[in-house]
């Protein structure tokens, strides 16, 4: 690409907006960007020379869909690709069929990048987040992929594991966070093994910052006083200082971060609302809720997998995402509700997927 690209994008989130300049950055592509939040920008500009569109399917003002309509009724042949937290192949499918170029998850940025290029360079053919371009690669560079792979993993356990060694009460309970989420993100983000694995990392530290509370909170076997629940709110914050200079492949610190967060601002640290909430935390904070009343605390036993789904149910849309809930109860469904084959199904799926991915190396 001998020229400069001018680019339209149509997000409302300040975050994701940088986080999508930055993957075009990266990507080595020399462009123009132009953020537009109104529908009358979005008008106004169709009518200047654009070479790509990007629109984050879910806007509160002017949706993607809405957007691409707009676009069609122009007859301008300009590529337009959706961006977004969370898409399920029929809504995937659905928006290449109304004429978008492609649709990249929020947490495969790496993606978009060639994606632009793809449809700058007049392909039709949609990516829809393919897990990779398969290449010859030599035996040597794979096996140093893999060392390196079980090297990343090892470390993500042994952040784990100082989490856990502190507080007994809780020893297993980021790993079935990790197990629950990985099942539910592999349903929601499109049969993607790669974004569901980093739900399952993610969950694997989830509570990490809790390293900051002290032992005598986390096992107290009495009532939490309101100061004291004023310290443990603080571990999302103290989990994401930790977290935010590795240099993880997916934005796990702000998954951390944002996993107290509920859909109705009710939730802890920032009070962030709806889709200002990530759709990684909002799995995480679904799964962590689940596996908090399935088993025993320092203050109480054990509640029942059926006091877990009323919660859930009572609950969506207000705390929790409904797209989440329906497909917890879907993986419920399929162990006749037992939480624990639940996280059995979870982990057989991951490691038959994993098992897949080596043996295409």
């Amino acid at each position: 690409m001998d020229r400069q690209l001018k680019i339209l994008l149509l997000e409302h989130i300040p975050e994701d907006a940088e986080r999508i300049q930055q993957a075009l950055e990266k990507s080595g592509i020399d462009f123009k960007l132009r953020l537009i939040k109104t529908r009358m920008e979005y008008l106004d500009y169709l009518d200047k020379v654009v070479d790509v569109i990007i629109a984050d399917y879910h806007l509160p003002h002017l949706s993607g869909i809405k957007a691409l309509e707009i676009l069609n009724q122009t007859h301008l042949d300009i590529p337009f690709i959706f961006v977004a937290n969370a898409l399920s192949e029929a809504q995937a499918a659905d928006c290449i069929k109304k004429g978008a170029t492609d649709c990249i998850l929020k947490n495969r940025l790496s993606h978009l990048g060639p994606a632009v290029l793809h449809a700058i360079e007049g392909n039709t053919s949609p990516v829809i987040q393919k897990e990779s371009v398969k290449t010859d690669v030599n035996t040597e560079l794979t096996d140093i992929h893999l060392r390196l792979q079980k090297i990343f993993e090892d470390t993500v356990y042994a952040l784990a594991s100082v989490t856990e060694s502190r507080d007994p009460f809780t020893a297993g309970h980021q790993k079935r966070v990790a197990s629950l989420s990985y099942g539910v993100a592999y349903n929601i983000f499109l049969k993607s093994h790669d974004s569901a694995e980093a739900l399952y990392l993610a969950g694997l530290v989830h509570d990490i910052g809790k390293v900051a509370v002290p032992v005598e909170i986390l096992n107290k076997p009495t009532d939490i006083t309101d100061m004291e629940m004023n310290i443990i709110k603080t571990h999302p914050q103290v989990g994401y200082d930790i977290l935010k200079n590795i240099d993880f492949p997916w934005p796990i610190a702000q998954m951390v971060l944002q996993h107290h967060e509920r859909l109705d601002g009710s939730g802890y640290p920032k009070g962030l609302k709806g889709k200002d909430i990530m759709m990684e935390a909002r799995i995480l904070g679904v799964a962590d809720v689940i596996e908090a009343i399935c088993y025993p605390r320092s203050y109480r036993a054990a509640l029942t997998i059926e006091q877990a789904i009323e919660e859930l149910l009572r609950k969506k849309e207000t705390l929790y995402d409904p797209a989440v809930v329906d497909v917890c109860m879907m993986l419920f469904k399929k162990t006749d509700f037992s939480f624990i084959r639940t996280l059995e199904l979870c982990d057989t799926l991951r490691n038959a997927n994993i098992a897949t991915m080596r043996a295409g190396y």
